[in-house]
């Protein structure tokens, strides 16, 4: 990166290159090489000013960050130490063990330096998501024994048995339960240590509001001269209400199970009809008087039921939290720890004046990178290392912090704009900012600017500014002859493959996928190309294009649509594969294999390829009597259909390991399912997404605390949840070298990637609804957070929902970042959905569908013309041709390598030395 051109961010450049003695926070927008100039700031600080190597901690956000930043710098202190530099050179030496890694490995690195003081053993392991989700499930049974067992009532006097029976009464399923528990789970260091509620509960709630208001209401019934008024006659429903409601909280009263319950009645109280005649009641003023006090009995209900619920809430909190944090000091004392662990353990551990002291001396400089992406503890331990006092900020030179603000897209893992820009106010910090873009084409630039200064509007703490980025100089203006510049398409062209039920919604989404088919085809067969940073023009490989998804609902469609063009592709990110209908088809007979009770995981898995069987079968087989249970006799003259042989793998399967490893090996090999994909052009993509799950179910195996006794219900539990379109799945891509094929991954998997074309798909599809469960509330005198629960419905904390109002800001802003990176991974061609401009049926405002968020563009479709949806666009892949040799070549093959298998791979000093005395 040495231009020729004066950079207008070159100052900006220099100043971090060499500015070693200030506290500099560089925002550095997409592609502008921080990167670059990071390595040579700890090449500076060790080669020039003498700072020792193991004195510097530089924390980044991924371990394939980490690793290319300790990579770049070992190149270039090769070079400084081939020039004779002695400090390049031992700096080189101590490259290794240097703290150059992730938050997590940093933290863990400190709580391994102090073990004593952190109260963790010598030796301390990290659990994977495996690991965790094993764990997850073990403090769950404790859950459920605290909150359903049978010996729960010895718990508190059996008040907290009482308040989840009344919750269960009113609808909350043990999901709820567990996702609040989860909940507690992630943020178990924010958990109050005093009880959030003290005292008795009530019986029933106290309704003596909405019964005064109600009478208040039935008063005016006087003022009208008709009783044949429409709305007369609905204040007749209004007083029905009252009387049941006042019957329902009534313990006098006779249990009858057709009556409304207290919890139905409040939760749905009368509202006012738009029936009635103003002259009726005197005038239309008295009519709407009335109307007016009824609009407003919805609010005094929910004030009632909150009254009566919040104590409840907090009690099940107050139970709950103790097995939580029993469970993280249980991880801790065996030096078991998770990420989230690590993390608060080691501003715990900084809180000791004689370590931070210790630590202090130790990393004199810390460097922080993507900080817009980690949780807001880092900025803790930054602080605790580098600041000496709270009001003067970070010692000059100390911390230097990189991030971008508009990339912050991990919110979900306690990433936190408001700690970003909080930070980057902190007092002694001097801001700097790199806005040359080295990535992407002057088309692309032009295009990101134009739409994200529209729709990426700062608002305090939770959007930052949009600040352009510049094309980097010697950059050439777009030439249509090497293709288009970036464009939306929508051509509501639907597919044969689409159902001919398909609603709106799916048929979107099936005209989305035909696109990104038709997209593709056409840039390969019309010559697009790839602009190097040079300027040098190259035709585009199938390799070269990415489909970048937020979710990976539309994932099934775009298969069939690649599938049916001729056009090979490979799902990069592991949150995908679990969402392919392959894995899922196995994973649905292993929840049959592990449950034979549950009938729908029966009928599921007989209706997957693995077993083939029909509609017809199934209906066959229950019409002549016979049941879902595996191992049940056949039904007569059914003993050789298909669902019999199902039914009787099925049975045989469950009575065999119950090892999920093992046991989707097996599946594996005895259904044929690598050989009935022999002859796909995707066979190698559908081989791989198969090893990788069933190394992830060995590892899952693994991390449990007794392998031996692993549940495969457990397993099958936790495979299937990572199927779900919303579902949390650790990111990683999962490459393949030697093949030329697009590529398919999440937004998310794709931050810190780059690819020669980008198309910009799933824009069709509705972002998930929030489910948050437990949102933390800040008290006005800046004391501790205090958790709100909510679960469902109006079974909810009222400071729930303010702060799940301030949640759905955040939510939103994140997902226009979320757009902003995908767009900016695009070098030179871009392809944007524009199926998510969708209106409601009213057609008064755009439906929430992920590609309203970009604004008007996507309004307006600006596709080049594009091929024909059609079969085969590219030509379909052949069938593999596998040269068999005959028996005499075979078998003397087999000799060759079993002769060379059986060399040793080393030899002693003594033996090459002395061959016949080491032969004797």
């Amino acid at each position: 990166m040495s231009p020729t051109h004066t950079l207008t961010d070159q100052a900006a450049r220099d100043r971090v290159d060499t500015d070693t003695g200030s506290t500099l926070f560089v925002e550095a927008g997409a592609g502008t090489g921080k990167t670059y100039h990071l390595v040579r700031r700890l090449s500076r600080l060790v080669v020039e000013d003498g700072v020792p190597i193991g004195e510097i901690a530089a924390i980044t956000f991924t371990e394939k960050a980490a690793a290319e930043l300790r990579d770049r710098l070992r190149v270039r202190l090769v070079a400084e130490a081939a020039d004779g530099d002695d400090r390049a050179a031992r700096a080189l030496a101590g490259l290794d063990t240097a703290a150059i890694g992730t938050l997590h490995s940093f933290a863990l690195r400190l709580l391994a330096e102090n073990p004593l003081e952190a109260g963790i053993p010598p030796r301390v392991t990290t659990q994977q998501d495996t690991a965790e989700a094993a764990a997850l499930e073990a403090l769950w049974d404790d859950c459920t024994d605290l909150l359903f067992g049978p010996g729960r009532e010895a718990h508190d006097g059996g008040i907290t048995a009482r308040a989840v029976d009344e919750m269960l009464d009113a609808g909350v399923g043990t999901t709820t339960f567990r996702e609040v528990v989860e909940a507690l789970h992630a943020d178990w260091d924010r958990l109050p240590t005093t009880p959030l509620f003290t005292g008795t509960l009530p019986g029933t709630p106290d309704v003596t509001d909405a019964v005064t208001a109600v009478g208040s209401i039935l008063a005016w019934r006087d003022a009208c001269q008709d009783e044949t008024d429409k709305f007369y006659l609905h204040l007749e429903s209004v007083e029905r209400w009252r009387d049941d409601l006042v019957a329902a909280v009534d313990p006098g009263t006779v249990a009858d199970a057709s009556a409304p319950t207290w919890t139905q009645l409040l939760g749905k109280p009368p509202g006012p009809s738009r029936y009635g005649r103003g002259a009726s009641w005197g005038d239309k003023a008295t009519l709407d008087g009335v109307k007016t006090e009824i609009k407003a009995l919805p609010a005094l209900c929910d004030e009632i039921l909150a009254t009566f619920w919040r104590p409840r809430i907090a009690v099940v909190l107050d139970a709950l939290a103790p097995v939580v944090l029993r469970h993280a000091a249980d991880r801790r004392r065996r030096g078991t720890l998770q990420f989230h662990d690590q993390l608060v353990l080691a501003r715990e551990l900084l809180g000791n004046a004689e370590v931070r002291e210790r630590v202090r001396a130790r990393y004199t400089r810390v460097l922080l990178d993507e900080f817009q992406d980690t949780d807001p503890i880092q900025l803790d331990l930054a602080e605790l290392i580098t600041v000496v006092a709270a009001d003067e900020g970070p010692e000059p030179g100390r911390l230097f912090t990189v991030g971008d603000p508009k990339q912050s897209i991990y919110r979900f893992r306690r990433a936190d704009i408001a700690t970003y820009l909080r930070a980057q106010t902190g007092p002694g910090v001097e801001v700097e900012r790199l806005s040359t873009n080295f990535r992407c084409t002057r088309g692309v630039l032009d295009w990101v600017n134009r739409v994200f200064a529209e729709v990426l509007v700062p608002s305090e703490g939770v959007q930052p500014e949009y600040r352009p980025l510049e094309p980097a100089p010697g950059r050439p203006a777009h030439d249509p002859a090497h293709g288009p510049a970036p464009f939306v398409f929508r051509s509501d062209e639907v597919p044969p493959h689409c159902p001919a039920e398909a609603n709106d919604d799916h048929r979107r989404h099936w005209s989305e996928a035909a696109d990104v088919a038709r997209i593709i085809a056409t840039a390969l067969r019309e010559g697009w190309t790839h602009e190097s940073k040079d300027g040098t023009q190259t035709p585009l490989r199938l390799g070269d294009i990415a489909i970048l998804l937020p979710s990976r609902g539309s994932l099934p469609m775009i298969e069939t649509c690649l599938d049916h063009a001729g056009i090979d592709y490979r799902a990069e990110a592991s949150s995908i594969v679990y969402g392919t209908p392959e894995i899922r088809d196995l994973l649905l007979a292993v929840r049959a294999a592990a449950t034979t009770a549950d009938e729908a995981s029966i009928v599921g898995a007989l209706r997957s390829p693995l077993f083939g069987c029909g509609d017809d079968d199934l209906l066959r087989w229950r019409a002549a009597g016979g049941t879902w249970a595996p191992g049940a006799p056949a039904p007569e003259g059914l003993d050789d259909s298909p669902v019999a042989e199902g039914m009787r793998y099925l049975a045989d399967l469950s009575r065999g390991s119950r090892r999920p490893g093992e046991l989707l090996a097996r599946l594996v090999e005895d259904r044929l399912v690598l050989e009935s994909v022999a002859e796909s052009p995707r066979r190698r993509d559908l081989w791989r997404r198969i090893r990788f799950v069933i190394e992830h179910a060995w590892q899952w195996e693994e991390s449990a605390d007794d392998p031996a006794r692993a549940d495969l219900r457990d397993y099958a539990d936790w495979a299937l949840s990572l199927t779900a379109e919303d579902a949390r799945v650790p990111e990683a891509a999962i490459p393949e070298i030697g093949v030329d094929a697009v590529r398919i991954t999440t937004i998310h998997a794709s931050k810190g990637l780059e690819y020669p074309m980008v198309v910009l798909a799933g824009m069709s599809r509705r972002w998930p609804a929030d489910r948050s469960r437990l949102l933390w509330t800040g008290p006005a005198d800046g004391g501790p957070a205090v958790p709100a629960a909510s679960f469902g419905g109006k079974l909810r904390d009222p400071a729930f929902d303010a702060a799940a109002e301030l949640e759905k800001q955040h939510s939103l802003a994140e997902r226009i970042r979320l757009l902003y990176v995908a767009t900016t991974r695009a070098e030179s061609r871009l392809a944007v959905s524009g199926y998510g401009h969708a209106l409601t049926k009213d057609k008064k405002k755009p439906l929430s569908l992920w590609g309203s968020l970009l604004g008007t563009v996507s309004a307006e479709p600006d596709a080049p013309p594009l091929l024909p949806y059609g079969e085969s666009l590219l030509g379909a892949a052949g069938a593999p041709v596998v040269d068999v040799p005959d028996a005499e070549t075979w078998a003397a093959r087999t000799r060759e390598v079993a002769a060379r298998s059986a060399e040793r791979a080393g030899w002693s000093a003594t033996r090459i030395v002395h061959p016949e005395a080491a032969a004797t």
